[in-house]
């Protein structure tokens, strides 16, 4: 396993909006970091990715990526798009064609508000399956899988049609990991919704975790 802290983010700013739990630091952040760090043996052809974020105002209507890694000349690998003109989630990944292939959950307008949400997809072989605040939402089928390039960059909140541009939004913890059903298995304890009893300063850091 590795964890990565935040030396490659640029000026990521505390959150003191809500309290924080002894493991969790609410941040705006915009992030990138080489994948071919994060995966030494190349990336893992089924996994989890899991996220528990909060845009703000001026995001909730941008199209923008959480979370996506391209290659040494900036071209999409795989990533998770929130699409703010369709109210819709949309995973992108490398297909065997050397194509870009695209699997849209549509109706997702839970999602664009500016209340804290955890968004989980479970990739596994030949389908994507989607949880939001840990409700199963959907299953869709994917086509064969290319080889995902880690020469370049794991890009965190970036907008869509410029990589280069950032999207300010509060993020809470993102983890991958190389099991497709971990998203099944989690819960939502860290969501502010749940009343939380204890209250302990954390220290500052971004956190994000690969297995």
């Amino acid at each position: 396993a590795s964890l990565l802290r935040s030396p490659s983010c640029v000026n990521p700013f505390i959150s003191s909006s809500l309290p924080l739990s002894p493991i969790f630091l609410f941040i705006f952040i915009f992030c990138s970091s080489p994948p071919r760090l994060n995966f030494p043996r190349g990336f893992p052809d089924e996994y989890s990715v899991m996220v528990t974020f909060r845009m703000i105002k001026n995001t909730v209507n941008k199209v923008w990526n959480v979370w996506q890694v391209v290659d040494e000349d900036g071209r999409k690998q795989a990533g998770l798009r929130l699409n703010g003109d369709q109210q819709a989630l949309e995973y992108f990944l490398m297909g065997q064609d050397g194509n870009l292939q695209t699997v849209t959950f549509p109706g997702l307008s839970v999602l664009f508000n500016t209340k804290w949400h955890k968004m989980m997809i479970g990739v596994e072989r030949d389908q994507v399956t989607l949880y939001v605040d840990c409700q199963p939402v959907d299953k869709k089928p994917i086509k064969g899988k290319g080889p995902v390039n880690t020469e370049g960059d794991t890009l965190i909140g970036r907008l869509d049609v410029d990589a280069d541009a950032s999207v300010v939004f509060e993020l809470q913890w993102m983890l991958i990991h190389c099991d497709p059903k971990r998203a099944n298995r989690e819960n939502c304890q860290e969501l502010p919704a749940i009343e939380v009893t204890t209250t302990t300063q954390a220290t500052p850091g971004l956190y994000l975790l690969w297995f």
